[in-house]
């Protein structure tokens, strides 16, 4: 029996030891932490169980990754450890961490052959052992490891190729990922030694798939696209080509796939635009049975065989790793592989490889390690985390091995790891990743000063240049096997004008790395750039001595004009380059040596592949202008433009070019003639601080909805203001003029300033023009359709003196017009199959607006132009926008889990949601940014945050647009900004949603804005559901005020005032509260806001009770003592009618309105108790009761009573947010003067030690 189990003590030991993460207790002494006690615990062990393999395993991976580990002890444990190795798996596996603790030392030749021994050891992995899903896993770890040190370590190809091709030969219990990764590095390795069949033979020993046809991309919204059934989507064989497949696209041929080794690429010779892309392939299989599928790509794919759905992953909700392993079960014969691949990515690739059992040799499996066991130690824990990130899943490998920096004993080489790891985390900011990364090094150059990485940062972080470079001399010379380290002296050295020094160093780099070719690609360099180009060229032979399917030797011929030796040397690199890459050598050095017959064979091949790419239409437009073929060139440029929208810009300047004519030129006019005109009108606008003398703008728009703008306006300085509000201008689209025109006439025009956005006028004056014209681009709407920007003949800063908008647009289109205001009817009329339709107004002045007008009165002149730009491709487009920045990302999980735990209800953990990202996500930018990443950051849009976390917490949340009350109502259109709220639908589905506006941290979260109450909301998900926003009405917002008046001598009086604050009030109290400090709460409110109540008030008690309480009404509670509360007058005292409600003053200011008035939401409640006088029923016949109506329910009402021998004075008004139209403001104004009036600025009362006569008691009523 192994001594092991023998020991019951020794068993329990190891098994805390290995947990990941485990915190069991164990003997201390009082300077000892439990880790540290451990690690002597199994420090002892081992010493007095010399030849336990399994002890000393685990001291060995301990001692280098484990909490408390020692550093300096690892490489004799791991030695020792070795030494003891019963098997494969356990030499694989100490190999690995072997690797690891040298590369973490600098030690990397070591390094790479601990790495080859554990590729090695892992191929002959029994499979019926216990642990042996990890064999090959190790051997993927370590062929990485061994990529990643290409480079780094003489003699490198020698050393690793024959591991590399025993591996690809005999994989052993090896699967096929470390396979792929085996054939990956040999076929590199075989190409740099020239084998140009070494691709080829890659490609049939992974088996990957290679011929594929192609159609796509389908569109035109992307994320929608991947949910719908395509008409390439069928059993059997593409069509030749098809139709529609988004707007643009007319017609296009199914294409073949381009093959790069087993890398495709599933797009013409241009990138074509993201979107869905059907690809099949055919494959004959000659023994049924089980089949790996493993596809490499970025996108979301679905999966068919033979027209049945095998697989599907979904990248927009799911975050997974590039690779995807698909198990078949195939029978014998031919079988059709159908893959839709949905991206944004404007070139979709993959790879893909059919593998099965035997294919590379009795006993191979191709899915052994694919799937990936749980770790139970460090060392697995890594293992796991590195095979994550190989197969391009950082996200998970993050995850798995965290982002902390594991604590005072925390082991420097897991440190390192994480640091590496964290950096490829694509949701992590990269300020954070730098902020990590920095903080995770210098922790581990604490706990170990000989690891490699810590040590470089902690000399590249000083400040001072010159202990920087001394700094790395000393570690050039301490880690003398890092051949980096030298190459960075060199760099360091060229730096500082020393290239001799630089010379000879790096001739000796390259003694001692003789088949590296960066060393020699450096010296070439330095060479060349102090004159020495004869050396320089020297040197090229030596880099196609190290990598021979390299293009120096090329590139210096094709310099010295040895054509034919070129030519040969492109023939040999053929075996070496993608078919289409080598062709673009081909024509440029059919170019440049002035083949004509071959450059036009080669074009002509181009064309017949892709005629309709740009890049072959600039060739052929090019050829025509060569053979003088102008009007074929521009022939080919009209074609081409309106095929492809998306070049329009380019093309359309290269035709110009050609002719000198723009096809907007037409449209220009002359500003000379313009200003010529103005001035003899004389000064029009004298008190205006600027004038807009010319607004003018032609948009031609082109059937497939593209457009191109031309912008002309011409601006009169006027004002001091003016002049520095146009003295930096900012450059707009492509400028045709940009000038200052002085009164005299002279022009200057302005020159830009390197590294500066905007361009200083700076001679500018008041009286001057400034003249600017410039064309600007617009690309089709996702449906192909237009929508011109809204266009405005009036400002509330200037003058319009000439506003005049041009639309060019196809003949035979059914052009959608919205205008608001005194917008006149076009005129219109037809040019060479165009209608060109103007809208003209002269003379516009200054709009002066009407206070609180609603944000578009319909007063204001506005227009808005285009087709097939309705509401519901708006909708559609913001849907699909927003269909993949969500996916569920395990910070998000651990986050939900965090704030949901223990809740006991929907409501309940909605409001934890809400609550958390109002407390812990900072307002910005980020409708269309990821979810994940906004939470990484803290930072982002508030609503899109509370949608992610809820979805994550598997409570079904949509997001709905809504339209504020006081927005226009939508027409035609989907233009200007009317659905510009967003709020959350939960549980739309359930048939009882909940409905929650997120925004304000200080208020409840279930408030609602009282400006979308009761408005509609636009449900951005299938068939877009309408909903209806709660109104709670206008008391979720109310002000309430309790003031007790104990009335004393003079008018003075002790005031005790309760306000009870809710909804809005209440949130802008909570704001304040947060804002100020503490210390100063109590004083600021006593001066600023108790004291302006109540002049003279010395504040008694100040009590807040509730400040944080959001989920309640903010209660304010204060005592003052107020000398001067009353006016005395007579016999009576006027009390001020404290919180007073004047409504004439904020909304009725005007006699009448030509604009739409907005209302805010008001709700006020009073209750004012008046105690110390004489015969309160005076005052009461003196205030009698009113009660007053107004629009959509606005009330007000007004009651005194007598209660105890005390004046109760209530008063209540309610306000609702609404539109009072022009027609509606009189009555409005009534209501709002009515209650002003009912406001009395004073109330009159009978102090308590009054004698008044009987006749003085109608005076008092009078009052």
């Amino acid at each position: 029996m192994n001594s092991i189990m023998k020991s019951p003590k020794l068993l329990a030991l190891l098994v805390v030891l290995a947990a990941c993460g485990g915190r069991q207790s164990t003997t201390t002494t009082p300077d000892q932490s439990e880790a540290a006690a451990r690690m002597a615990e199994l420090r002892a062990a081992a010493a007095a169980h010399p030849n336990d393999a399994r002890v000393w395993s685990l001291l060995a991976e301990l001692e280098l990754l484990g909490e408390a580990g020692d550093p300096a002890q690892a490489r004799a444990a791991i030695d020792h450890a070795l030494g003891l190795a019963p098997s494969p798996l356990a030499k694989a596996r100490l190999s690995l961490v072997s690797a690891w603790e040298h590369e973490h030392h600098g030690r990397l030749p070591s390094a790479l052959e601990a790495y080859l021994a554990a590729i090695d050891a892992s191929r002959q992995v029994p499979t019926a052992v216990a642990g042996s899903t990890w064999g090959p896993l190790f051997g993927e770890i370590a062929l990485d490891g061994v990529r990643e040190l290409r480079g780094g370590v003489a003699h490198f190809d020698e050393r690793v190729g024959p591991t590399l091709a025993r591996t690809l030969a005999e994989p052993g219990t090896l699967g096929h990922p470390a396979v792929d990764a085996a054939a990956i590095a040999l076929m590199g390795m075989r190409e740099r030694r020239g084998d140009d069949e070494a691709e080829e033979e890659t490609v049939e020993r992974l088996g990957c798939l290679t011929e594929w046809r192609v159609s796509g991309p389908w569109g035109p919204y992307v994320n929608l696209s991947f949910d719908e059934q395509q008409p390439a989507q069928a059993a059997g064989p593409l069509a030749e080509k098809y139709t529609n497949l988004r707007p643009g696209i007319d017609e296009q041929e199914v294409f073949e796939a381009e093959a790069d080794g087993c890398r495709l690429t599933f797009a013409p010779e241009e990138d074509s635009g993201p979107g869905t892309t059907v690809v099949e392939t055919f494959v004959d299989i000659a023994a049924g049975g089980s089949q790996l599928l493993r596809i490499d790509t970025g996108a979301s794919l679905k999966v068919h065989v033979d027209g049945a759905l095998v697989h599907t992953l979904d990248r927009r909700t799911t975050i997974h790793g590039s690779y995807v392993f698909v198990p078949l079960e195939l029978a014998p014969g031919r079988h059709e592989i159908e893959l839709k691949l949905t991206t944004y990515d404007r070139t979709p690739s993959a790879t893909v490889a059919l593998d099965w059992p035997g294919r590379l040799g009795t006993g191979y499996r191709p899915d052994r390690g694919v799937a990936i066991p749980e770790p139970q130690t460090p060392m697995e824990l890594l293992v796991v985390a590195h095979t994550l990130q190989g197969r391009g899943d950082a996200v998970h490998a993050v995850a798995m091995i965290g982002l902390d920096d594991g604590g005072p004993e925390a082991s420097s080489a897991m440190l390192v790891h994480r640091a590496g790891l964290i950096g490829d985390e694509p949701y992590l900011p990269d300020d954070r990743k730098e902020q990590l990364a920095a903080q995770l090094m210098r922790h581990a150059h604490e706990r170990d000063p000989e690891a490699l990485l810590p040590a470089i940062r902690e000399v590249a972080r000083q400040e001072d240049p010159n202990e920087v470079f001394a700094g790395f001399e000393r570690l050039r010379d301490h880690y003398p096997e890092v051949v980096q380290l030298r190459l960075l002296h060199v760099r360091m050295l060229e730096e500082r004008g020393r290239p001799r020094e630089a010379e000879v160093e790096l001739r000796e780099i390259i003694e001692d790395f003789p088949e590296e070719c960066g060393p020699v690609g450096a010296l070439r360099s330095l060479l060349s750039s102090n004159g020495r180009v004869t050396e320089a060229n020297e040197l090229v032979e030596d880099l196609m001595t190290c990598d021979a399917s390299g293009t120096a030797r090329l590139a210096l011929l094709m310099e010295q004009r040895e054509w034919d030796h070129a030519a040969e040397e492109l023939a040999r690199l053929e075996g070496f380059m993608e078919p289409k890459v080598h062709r673009s050598f081909r024509l440029r050095l059919a170019i440049q040596r002035g083949d004509e017959a071959t450059e036009r064979a080669l074009r002509e091949e181009i064309r017949e592949e892709n005629p309709e790419a740009p890049s072959a239409t600039l060739r052929h437009v090019d050829r025509a202008i060569a053979d003088g073929q102008r009007n074929q060139a521009l022939a080919l440029l009209d074609a081409a433009a309106e095929r492809d929208p998306t070049d329009m810009e380019g093309l359309r300047n290269l035709r110009r070019d050609l002719t000198g004519r723009d096809d907007l030129e037409a449209f220009r006019i002359d500003g000379a003639e313009v200003l010529a005109r103005y001035e003899e009108e004389g000064d029009p606008y004298p008190d205006a601080p600027q004038v807009l003398v010319l607004d003018y703008m032609v948009s031609r728009v082109y059937p497939d909805g593209s457009a191109r703008h031309l912008v002309h306006q011409i601006t009169r300085v006027q004002s001091e203001e003016a002049k520095d509000r146009l003295g930096q201008y900012q450059p707009r689209g492509r400028m045709l003029t940009l000038r200052t025109i002085k009164p005299d006439g002279r022009r200057l025009e302005p020159e830009r300033i390197g590294g500066v956005n905007s361009i200083p006028l700076t001679e500018l004056a008041v009286g001057d023009y400034v003249e600017e014209e410039y064309i600007m681009t617009s690309r089709p709407r996702l449906n192909g359709g237009y929508l011109s920007s809204g266009w405005s003949f009036s400002s509330t800063v200037q003058p319009f003196h000439h506003s005049e908008m041009i639309a060019v647009i196809p003949d035979g289109v059914e052009l959608d017009i919205e205008t608001t205001g005194p917008v006149p009817e076009p005129t219109e009329e037809r040019r060479g199959g165009e209608r060109v339709v103007r809208w003209l107004m002269q003379q516009v002045p200054i709009w002066e607006p009407e206070p609180d007008t609603v944000p578009l009165p319909a007063t204001w002149p506005t227009l808005q132009f285009g087709w097939r730009a309705g509401w519901e491709p708006h909708f559609l487009a913001e849907r699909d926008y927003l269909m993949n920045v969500d996916p569920s990302h395990p910070l998000g999980q651990a986050v939900c889990r965090s704030i949901t735990q223990g809740t006991e209800n929907r409501e309940e953990a909605v409001g934890r949601v809400v609550t958390f990202v109002h407390d812990q996500i900072e307002p910005g930018e980020g409708w269309g940014a990821a979810g994940p990443a906004m939470l990484y950051a803290e930072r982002g849009h508030q609503t899109r945050v509370a949608r992610y976390l809820l979805n994550e917490c598997g409570i079904d949340t949509e997001i709905a647009v809504v339209r504020g009350i006081h927005d226009e109502l939508p027409g035609e259109l989907a233009g200007g900004s009317i659905y510009d709220t967003a709020v959350l639908v939960v549980g739309r589905e359930s048939g009882d949603p909940l409905i929650v506006s997120v925004g304000n941290r200080d208020a409840d979260w279930r408030w609602i804005p009282s400006g979308i109450r009761g408005q509609e909301g636009i449900v951005l998900a299938e068939g877009f559901p309408r909903i209806t926003v709660p109104d709670p009405g206008p008391r979720a917002d109310l002000r309430h005020y309790a003031v007790d008046v104990q009335l004393g001598q003079g008018g003075a009086a002790t005031v005790q005032v309760e306000e009870r604050h809710a909804g809005a009030p209440a949130s802008v109290w909570r704001r304040t509260f947060r804002e100020v400090p503490a210390a100063e709460l109590d004083r600021l409110l006593g001066e600023n806001y108790i004291g302006r109540l109540f002049p003279g008030a010395q504040v008694r008690e100040l009590n807040i009770p509730n400040p944080g309480a959001r989920g309640e009404a903010l209660v304010m509670e204060y005592t003052a003592e107020v000398p001067g509360f009353g006016r005395p007058a007579g016999n009576v005292v006027l009390l001020p009618n404290v919180f007073a409600a004047d409504l004439a003053q904020g909304l009725a200011q005007l006699p009448s309105r030509d604009t739409t008035l907005g209302v805010a939401s008001r709700a006020l409640e009073v209750v004012t108790t008046v105690r110390g006088i004489t015969a309160p029923e005076e005052t009461v016949r003196a205030l009698p009761a009113i009660e007053l109506q107004g629009q959509d329910g606005a009330r007000y009402s007004r009651t005194a009573r007598v209660e105890n021998g005390a004046l109760v004075l209530v008063r209540k008004l309610i306000v609702p947010e609404t539109n009072v139209t022009p027609e509606a403001y009189a009555a409005f104004a009534d209501f709002c003067r009515a209650v002003s009036a009912a406001e009395v600025p004073e109330v009159p009362v009978l102090p308590a030690n009054t004698r008044r006569a009987a006749a003085e008691t109608p005076a008092l009523a009078a009052r």
